[in-house]
């Protein structure tokens, strides 16, 4: 049965209220290690709940890599990793903190002046996902002509080649093992790091940066067929 506008501000509006109740009480990293994924996602929920009762209202969860990051609004994050929480606001800069009350307070203080901006939430993703870079090492046919498989979350092998891929908020690292890479080199690695202001502008500059590598490699593996072919003459 669909619930009523009031009934889901109502839940809401408790939800909340349990959080501010137990805000002090959130686990600190400094005192018992490194948090969980488990944690990071149970806190980045509580998050969006804070949120959007603050009047972010087209606030949600994306991720970054297997960390979780809250979009509050254009250029308004949280960003959640093991050690505590990074809040980069709208104004420009970034602060770091433990205490999940800093990110309370932050929202809170922030939600009467910032809060509710829906403008192209729909459409903006903050970063690529492992899913969206294998799905480019397997469009039209393979890259390099190979079948890619995802060997871990961020590991592909693709026939000789094995390509490591890291995801920041400033584009996507990459490194690229397997033959012909290098001059003289029969197997070596090509490093890596593009970059854009979103996901599809961080994919497309992969994308650009891969086709090269593997235009130059075609071309040594044909000169190496070639000399091959004149010893053999």
């Amino acid at each position: 049965m669909r619930r009523t506008a009031s009934e889901i501000l109502n839940g809401l509006e408790m939800r909340v209220a349990r959080l501010e109740r137990t805000a002090n009480t959130r686990r600190d990293p400094r005192k018992v290690g490194p948090r969980t994924l488990v944690d990071q996602n149970e806190d980045a929920q509580d998050i969006l709940d804070l949120a959007q009762g603050a009047g972010f209202r087209g606030a949600k969860i994306q991720y970054q890599g297997d960390n979780p990051v809250v979009v509050l609004e254009r250029n308004h994050y949280i960003f959640l990793t093991d050690k505590g929480y990074e809040i980069e606001n709208p104004q420009g800069g970034s602060t770091f903190t433990f205490k999940f009350g800093d990110v309370k307070h932050h929202i809170q203080s922030e939600g009467g002046s910032f809060g509710g901006s829906e403008i192209g939430m729909e459409s903006m993703e903050l970063t690529p996902t492992f899913e969206d870079v294998h799905n480019l090492l397997t469009a039209d046919g393979g890259y390099m002509g190979e079948r890619w498989q995802r060997a871990s979350n961020d590991r592909f092998i693709g026939g000789d080649y094995l390509m490591n891929v890291k995801l920041t908020r400033m584009g996507i690292k990459f490194s690229l093992t397997g033959p012909d890479l290098k001059r003289g080199e029969s197997i070596s690695e090509v490093r890596g790091m593009v970059k854009g202001d979103d996901r599809m502008e961080q994919l497309e500059a992969l994308s650009q940066r891969l086709d090269a590598i593997a235009m130059a490699a075609g071309k040594r593996k044909s000169k190496s067929r070639m000399r091959a072919l004149k010893a053999l003459g």
